[in-house]
This record gives C-alpha cells, structure tokens and sequence, in this order.
C-alpha cells in the first residue's frame, strides 16, 4: 500500500515526466520477481504472439471498405466493429500486460514507448506495437 500511496503522491508533485516513470521503474525493481525469467519469458513471449494472432484474426474479418453508395452504412459498421474489437483486446489482455510490464520492469526491463501505449492502445497499430514491443522485451530476458 505505501509503494501506490508514495507513488501517487509523487505523481501529484510538479516532477517531471522523466522523473516520474524513473520513481515507478525505481519501485517496480524493489519488488520480488514472482517467476523465473526462462518462464517468464516464455510466457510474455506467447501473450505477445497471441496479441498479433488476436489482431490479425480481427483484421481478416474488418467490415468491407465504404464505397459512395454504402458510404454511412459502412462507416458505422467500421466504427462499431473498432470498437467490439479494442473492447475485446481490453478484456483479453489489458490486465495480463499490465502485469507481464510489471514483471518485466522488476527485471530491470522496461520500454517507454510501450509504456505509453499499453494501457489504451486505442487502434489496432497500438496493438500491433505492445505485442511487438513485449516480445522484443521478452527476447532480453535469458533463457535459463
């Protein structure tokens, strides 16, 4: 509880952003690391790939693209099938990449701009870009 309450009040201060996420990654590397880094790795690496198979999958299935004649038609079925489809990456994934950046980040590994889009990738190049950036951070990790 004191590392979120700290924390949140270091967020309220006037420091800078740099110096913010440098608190956070601070605090996460004093955490025990709960997994070994083989499994951990292993596990990041196949949330990663289910991420770009998830995305792919929605992808091939995307509404047809409007022409002038089904142009409102279409553009709100695009519109409502973006939205079914971030809905669905949020539930499926968002609190498993929370923690896999957690865990990570008690390693000492960590990425700014994933940080930056994990949370609310909000189209499907931000999904693309936490399941390519988490395997990449994933690959630091040792084997053993």
């Amino acid at each position: 509880m004191f590392v979120i309450t700290d924390l949140a009040m270091f967020y309220l201060s006037d420091a800078s952003d740099d110096e913010k996420h440098a608190a956070v990654m601070d605090r996460l590397q004093e955490l025990p690391a709960r997994l070994p880094s083989a499994d951990l790795k292993r596990h990041v690496l196949k949330v990663s790939n289910d991420i770009l198979a998830f995305l792919d999958e929605w992808n091939r299935n995307e509404p047809p693209s409007p022409t002038p004649e089904t142009w409102n038609a279409a553009i709100e079925a695009g519109m409502q099938y973006s939205r079914r489809r971030m809905d669905a990456y949020s539930s499926q994934f968002s609190s498993t990449v929370l923690h896999l950046r957690h865990e990570l980040a008690k390693r000492g590994l960590y990425d700014r701009e994933l940080d930056s889009f994990a949370d609310f990738p909000t189209n499907p190049i931000g999904v693309r870009f936490v399941g390519q950036h988490l395997g990449a951070l994933a690959r630091q990790l040792p084997d053993e």
